[in-house]
């Protein structure tokens, strides 16, 4: 207590210790600091945050939403009132606190499971129904060979629904068996479920309980088994006529097939059943096989990505690009790194920067044709991507900010807005909310690179010289293209930016591999999971 942390260049004092299971909101923490918000510092855009706030007793949610929205928008209107104008400002004034129980917690992997995992949960009641017909099968064949002892019974006065009764019964309590061993199987595997989640979020933590929800499930899907896969048998155990069956039995004829009749049917249905998992289990697979192969534009091997917050060590934005500048010099003189540069997205991050443009020489189709996708790189950005050149040149050291305006664009930028020109030459002018506009001349077109998401086609994108679109990123994304793995050179670029100032902060540094690997985790999870229900 009382000693203090250097946390992002800024001395903090230890004020609580909290025990070590500490999680809040389905998050691990080994930290805490207070949220300051700086006003000279808060961009307009619009942003998002999570709070928890305890109900008052008798408080609905609905009541809580409706009473917390207008503090919101009060909020709202008192900050972006002041400073906000032009088109754009009831964009700005038009959001909203969405309150909902704290109960599941708030972790983006569920979200992103949900709808995987309601495929599954009926791909495994799909399977149960499998199972019910085999056991029911397999209680047709015990049926047929209770026949004479059936029969016996009715002869010495049984009534079938006595008899059926005792069937479903004994259904009933090998269903209670299954459900029993079903519990212990999920808890003792529950962690393999939850470790396998984990490589879509690596803080990703949820517990098993045997609450009443999920009691009341099983002993739901115990009675429903036992139902399907047990009265069938006992209702047709119980049809043949008593005397005619004590008569072959006298006899020593053959007994009757009658009980066996829907066997062919149950054998059929499992069949029909079957072929939809095991379709759907190969394409998922199919899909995981797919997205790890995905053409990226550019090659993976020997790329690694560090990001850096400069925000907090470089509050001065004009002193940023010095930092930038010498920062991407010492790391291009790393043993084993080939080539350096940085962008302000950088590759597979799950953000994305949109503007409307106008294009010389393009007259828009509609409102929607209009807008491209955008980024801010550092020099030799496409040499070091491995992005090839396919017309023109990339961007270089020589485009400073004093420089003419450039940028250049991908080929899907070419084939939407010049189909048929040459686009060498022609001007891209993002429309902002000022009166000003900067118009960029294209110097360059680029192939196609996947730098963003593994599915569906490359949207159009320009991209432009950091240094000549101020401020600069705050956090950009350093490319370095690495002779050897990844892996021994990493140790010295963390010295490197160290070395040159303590208050940087490292917020990751990976190869593009492991930064691919969430994109893909949730498919292989689901993957996984369905060929583990099918075996």
């Amino acid at each position: 207590m009382g000693r203090r942390i250097l946390l992002n260049g800024n001395a903090h004092e230890v004020i609580g210790v909290l025990p070590p299971s500490f999680q809040f909101m389905d998050r691990k923490f080994s930290m805490l600091a207070p949220l300051r918000f700086r006003r000279s510092e808060v961009r307009l855009i619009s942003f998002c945050c999570q709070g928890v706030a305890r109900l008052k007793p008798g408080v609905t949610l609905a009541q809580a939403d409706a009473r917390a929205n207008a503090v919101f928008q009060a909020g709202l209107e008192s900050f972006y009132g002041a400073i906000a104008s032009g088109p754009r400002r009831r964009e700005f004034l038009d959001q909203r606190l969405h309150v909902r129980s704290g109960a599941r917690g708030a972790s983006p992997a569920r979200r992103e499971f949900s709808h995987s995992l309601t495929a599954l949960l009926a791909a495994v009641g799909v399977l149960l129904l499998i199972a019910c017909a085999n056991l029911a099968n397999l209680l047709l064949a015990r049926a047929a060979t209770r026949k004479p002892e059936i029969a016996l019974r009715l002869a010495l006065g049984a009534s079938r629904g006595r008899l059926v009764r005792q069937l479903v019964t004994e259904s009933l309590a090998l269903a209670a068996l299954g459900g029993v061993a079903a519990v212990a199987v999920a808890y003792v595997l529950h962690g393999a479920l939850v470790r396998l989640m984990v490589e879509s979020d690596t803080r990703f933590h949820m517990s098993f309980t045997l609450g009443p929800t999920v009691v009341a499930f099983i002993v739901a899907v115990t009675l429903g088994a036992a139902l399907v896969f047990g009265v069938l048998p006992a209702w047709q155990g119980t049809q043949a006529d008593a005397g005619e069956s004590l008569k072959h039995q006298g006899r020593g004829g053959m007994r009757s097939a009658a009980p066996m009749r829907s066997g062919p049917l149950l054998v059929s249905l499992q069949l029909a059943l079957t072929l939809p998992l095991l379709v759907g289990a190969g394409l998922l697979a199919r899909t995981v096989y797919n997205l790890q192969r995905a053409d990226l534009g550019f090659p993976a091997e020997r790329l690694l990505l560090m990001r850096v917050d400069l925000q907090d060590a470089v509050p001065d934005r004009m002193q940023r690009e010095g930092v930038t500048r010498e920062l991407l010099g010492r790391l291009g003189q790393i043993p084993g790194v080939r080539a350096a540069s940085f962008s302000h997205l950088g590759v597979f991050s799950g953000g994305n920067s949109t503007e409307t443009i106008e294009v010389e020489g393009y007259t828009p189709k509609g409102d929607a044709d209009h807008g491209s996708d955008t980024d801010t790189v550092g020099p030799v950005y496409f040499s070091t991507l491995g992005v090839p050149i396919l017309r023109g040149r990339e961007i270089l050291e020589q485009d400073r900010a004093t420089s003419p305006k450039v940028c250049v664009i991908n080929d899907a930028f070419a084939q939407r807005f010049f189909a048929g020109r040459n686009p060498i030459g022609m001007r891209v002018t993002p429309v902002g909310d000022d009166e000003g506009r900067t118009s960029y001349e294209i110097v360059g077109v680029v192939g196609n690179a996947r730098t963003q998401s593994l599915r569906g086609g490359v949207e159009p994108r320009f991209f432009v010289p950091a240094v000549q679109r101020a401020p600069l990123p705050p956090s950009p994304t350093f490319f370095l293209r690495t002779a050897t793995d990844v892996a021994p050179v990493r140790a010295a670029v963390l010295k490197t930016v160290r070395e040159l100032s303590p208050a940087l902060v490292v917020m990751s540094a990976q190869s593009v591999v492991e930064q691919m690997a969430p994109l893909t985790a949730q498919d292989r999870t689901t993957a996984r999971l369905a060929c583990t229900a099918w075996w």
